[in-house]
């Protein structure tokens, strides 16, 4: 039986979530990021998953993870070179990885295991776009794949494109969980229809 671990890139803390900045103090950006992560690791954690990782970062990130008691991997270099690299890392392992944002806040554990279930044991390439911006917000790569991480604008078809350009099978889910992630002002009004006091309760102020 194949074995998973959730890879979740991150930026430093200053550098992340640069679109919302003309919305959020400083302060109030980055309790939103440190937030967000803890969500995403908590249900990582709950999942199937045997392992959690948190790729790039700050030594903020690395505090939460000691914290957690999960993995921190640090290259610092960007988010698909940094998540190669952990892929490789996990890999020699002979772990299945699968990439998760940081910035989901609705991912649940069963999200993650339905990830899990689609791989056909690891087998399968699964990938689960965005709710409306092209994104990808999980992406399971099976062992020895020739599968890259394409992660940016209109990633989800890049992803799919570069699949169907060299024959690999890919099964894609939509999960109301990974649906939502936290790019735009517009992003906030959708959280706080899903979860009413969304913003409050994450202690986050918008200008």
């Amino acid at each position: 039986m194949s074995k998973f671990a959730i890879l979740i890139p991150m930026k430093p803390i200053v550098q992340s979530k640069s679109r919302l900045k003309k919305y959020l103090d400083v302060k109030s950006c980055n309790i939103l990021v440190v937030s967000l992560l803890r969500r995403v690791i908590q249900a990582s954690i709950e999942s199937n998953a045997d392992e959690v990782h948190v790729v790039g970062g700050d030594q903020a990130i690395k505090k939460i993870c000691d914290e957690l008691e999960i993995g921190w991997m640090d290259f610092n270099n960007n988010l698909n070179t940094d998540l190669l690299l952990a892929i490789r890392m996990i890999e020699k392992r002979r772990l299945c990885a699968i990439y998760v944002p940081g910035d989901v806040p609705f991912v649940e554990p069963n999200d993650i295991n339905a990830v899990i279930d689609a791989s056909n044991d690891g087998k399968n390439v699964v990938i689960v776009p965005s709710g409306g911006d092209g994104g990808t917000n999980c992406l399971l790569f099976p062992l020895r794949t020739h599968l890259r991480s394409l992660l940016g604008e209109n990633s989800f078809q890049k992803h799919c494109d570069f699949m169907d350009s060299i024959g690999i099978f890919y099964t894609t889910l939509k999960l109301k969980g990974l649906s939502i992630d936290i790019d735009t002002k517009n992003d906030f009004f959708e959280c706080n229809i899903n979860e009413p006091g969304f913003t409050d309760r994450l202690g986050t102020q918008l200008k």
